[in-house]
């Protein structure tokens, strides 16, 4: 044999090599199968990250859908109080209210108030009243405020010791339901940006192929 390989050193050396080549399938086979198990790993990371995002997301949903529910029937229970009131305030005109008269509705909104304070806590509590009962301290919030100003409208016909009366009552009403529907659905600021956005863009690209047209025109 050339080289000085014996031909009984062969079955050796086939031998040897099957068993290097052996090796080799195994380190590549065993690299294989731990790159393939981390990237099973990491795609079931992935998803159960996905999974739990979009958990999260449908309990964000869930509970902004939940709390729009409870405050729209609150707002609901305050607007048929309101309403009495208005036409009560319309029917009466410039006259003085007449307390024994207004002492049921009046109640009424002032219990809805108090409910709505669970709803909408005060705003600034740690700077503002700080000595009062702790639902009562600081600045209450605008929807909260309007029902707190119309009642006071129909009660005692005054609004920040001035007279008032159907006028400056509708103008609260309708900011009071302003202010509830922002609280019932809160995205829809959102939505009305993404609206304003989209329109603005295809006014953009209106005006574009416009220019478009026109600059092929004259060519």
């Amino acid at each position: 044999m050339p080289n000085g390989v014996e031909i009984g050193d062969l079955p050796t050396w086939i031998a040897a090599i099957l068993s290097i080549a052996a090796i080799a399938i195994s380190i590549f086979t065993s690299a294989r199968a731990e790159r393939i198990a981390m990237r099973s790993q990491q795609f079931g990371e992935e998803v159960k990250a996905a999974e739990d995002r979009w958990q999260k997301d449908q309990d964000r949903h869930g509970s902004i859908a939940e709390r729009g529910q409870v405050t729209m029937e609150w707002g609901g229970r305050v607007l048929a109080v309101v309403a009495q009131m208005h036409q009560e305030i319309q029917v009466r005109g410039g006259a003085s209210p007449q307390p024994a008269a207004t002492t049921h509705l009046s109640a009424s909104l002032s219990g809805l108030v108090d409910e709505g304070r669970l709803l909408f806590p005060n705003e600034e509590h740690e700077t503002y009243g700080v000595t009062k009962s702790p639902a009562f301290r600081g600045i209450r919030q605008q929807i909260l405020d309007d029902a707190v100003y119309m009642h006071d409208i129909y009660r005692f016909g005054r609004l920040f010791d001035a007279p008032a009366g159907d006028h400056e009552f509708t103008e609260i009403r309708r900011d009071f339901v302003s202010e509830l529907q922002a609280k019932v659905n809160p995205e829809r600021l959102t939505i009305e940006r993404m609206k304003s956005y989209r329109e603005a863009q295809l006014n953009s690209s209106d005006l574009y192929r416009k220019a478009q047209r026109s600059g092929e025109a004259e060519r």
